[in-house]
């Protein structure tokens, strides 16, 4: 086989930031590259997963990507389209997250349904009382939404 240089732990963190590098290389391209470089050390890949999941400028390039392209097309049915001619009298709610380098922070998403106005909110929770929260502040009944997230039901 092939030899490699094994990493000590006190360096593996510049190691993993020059190969992550300013492109912001993706969880299989950083790993690739080690090993093309014959750079080792144990649970390697576990490593380069964890460093790239917590990458600050990747989780943002990555929530812009995903908010411009859904993961699924929504597909409108006969009862999610409004009827509601007032604004915030039909409120979509959902979120996203966990948000990287935080403790479980996440991003609750409102959308009316009338107007199209969206709210962001970074949250310390994906539960009900964060989304009844949000949703007082802006004069919504939290009664009266409905959502498709069991957290938030």
């Amino acid at each position: 086989g092939r030899r490699r240089t094994y990493v000590p732990e006190e360096r593996r963190s510049s190691v993993l930031e020059s190969a992550h590098g300013p492109a912001h290389a993706s969880v299989e391209r950083t790993e690739r590259d080690l090993i093309e470089s014959s750079l080792w050390w144990p649970k390697m890949g576990k490593d380069v997963l964890l460093f790239v999941r917590s990458c600050p400028g990747c989780a943002r390039h990555s929530a812009s990507k995903s908010a411009l392209r859904p993961r699924r097309e929504l597909q409108p049915t006969l009862s999610s389209i409004p009827e509601e001619t007032e604004r915030f009298s039909s409120v979509a709610i959902d979120h996203c997250g966990p948000l990287a380098g935080t403790s479980g922070a996440v991003v609750l998403l409102m959308v009316d349904m009338v107007t199209g106005w969206l709210e962001a909110t970074v949250v310390t929770n994906g539960g009900g009382s964060s989304a009844c929260t949000v949703t007082t502040i802006w004069g919504i009944d939290p009664l009266s939404l409905k959502s498709y997230a069991p957290v938030i039901r």
